[in-house]
């Protein structure tokens, strides 16, 4: 058995060297990335569930008078998300990459979770509006 001063010497060592870590975020990265396909689909699902309910809390402290799509591009730039409004003809889309932005506490954020989340989001800020992707990005039809 070592003596007091060893045992607490040793503690103290450890405990400089610590860094807590969020396990929970690299079992999700593994899961999505490795997982099988019911796996991967299932964890989309609540993904884009999560971004939902997050979007109606969100949407509740919003006033009266900010609505659609300026809360979203609002939110993207106060994220760090990029997006960009275009208008082909009559109609009006929001291009939004599903990027991790500042959303999200972890490092490294996976692309599909990213926009699994954003899509549930946008969908609870715009309900029925039209939300695809397309080469990578994710496409908001807004008219």
């Amino acid at each position: 058995m070592k003596g007091q001063f060893s045992r607490d010497w040793s503690l103290l060592k450890m405990a400089r060297n610590w860094e807590p870590r969020d396990i929970g975020s690299a079992v999700m990265e593994r899961l999505v990335t490795h997982g099988s396909a019911e796996i991967r689909e299932a964890i989309l699902a609540q993904v884009e569930t999560l971004g939902a309910e997050d979007g109606i809390r969100y949407l509740g402290r919003m006033p009266e008078f900010m609505r659609g799509p300026d809360i979203l591009e609002s939110i993207f730039l106060i994220t760090n998300i990029e997006c960009e409004r275009r208008t082909e003809g009559e109609t009006q889309y929001l291009f939004v990459s599903p990027s991790c932005g500042s959303m999200f506490t972890h490092q490294e954020c996976n692309k599909d979770i990213a926009a699994a989340y954003l899509k549930g989001f946008i969908g609870s800020i715009v309900p029925g509006i039209p939300v695809f992707i397309e080469d990578g990005l994710l496409v908001v039809v807004l008219s």
